[in-house]
């Protein structure tokens, strides 16, 4: 049996992006003007953060040996991968930390793919649905809350390769000319 983790560990940076312009009215007064107010697929807004990111990768492999001892041995991986994704965000008020992310990929019989992706929040949850920053393990001992999840299950049909015999050799063919 093989584990392979590998960890991961950065800082990034977002700058702070408004879409408001200077505007001033014909008495001078301030009002300020967003070109993508109206329209369909307006960027949004974001304020500036400086996240400290983590993951980590997993993949697990083992070593089948055949029924007698004069059989080669095989290399079977189990998981392909498994990656838990988290950040931190230190410019922010509150809710500091992000979604833990985990996506999970492997193979069935050498035929069937299985991918996997959900998120989880490690925040409570107020009376109407919003975050607050309370940590959901301070009020239902719960570590985390399952946000969303897929799961797909994929396969390929192929047909067989239907190669032609070789060609006789060459010089067969020519013989075989002439004494027609």
């Amino acid at each position: 049996m093989r584990h392979v983790l590998q960890w991961n560990v950065g800082v990034s940076h977002v700058p702070e992006r408004t879409f408001t312009r200077d505007v001033y009215a014909p008495d001078g007064t301030f009002q300020g003007y967003n070109p993508f107010a109206l329209a369909a697929f307006a960027p949004g807004n974001s304020l500036r953060q400086i996240n400290l990111n983590w993951s980590s990768t997993n993949n697990i492999e083992a070593k089948l040996r055949g029924k007698d001892e004069t059989s080669e041995t095989r290399k079977v991986t189990l998981l392909e991968s498994w990656k838990k994704t988290l950040s931190y965000n230190v410019l922010a008020d509150s809710l500091r930390l992000s979604n833990l992310g985990m996506t999970a990929f492997g193979t069935i019989a050498q035929k069937i793919t299985l991918n996997y992706s959900s998120t989880y929040s490690l925040y409570d949850r107020d009376g109407l649905g919003r975050k607050i920053d309370r940590y959901l393990w301070e009020t239902n001992r719960a570590p985390l809350r399952m946000e969303g999840t897929n799961l797909a299950l994929g396969f390929q049909l192929k047909s067989k390769d239907k190669t032609p015999a070789p060609p006789a050799d060459a010089g067969d063919t020519e013989q075989q000319m002439i004494a027609q």
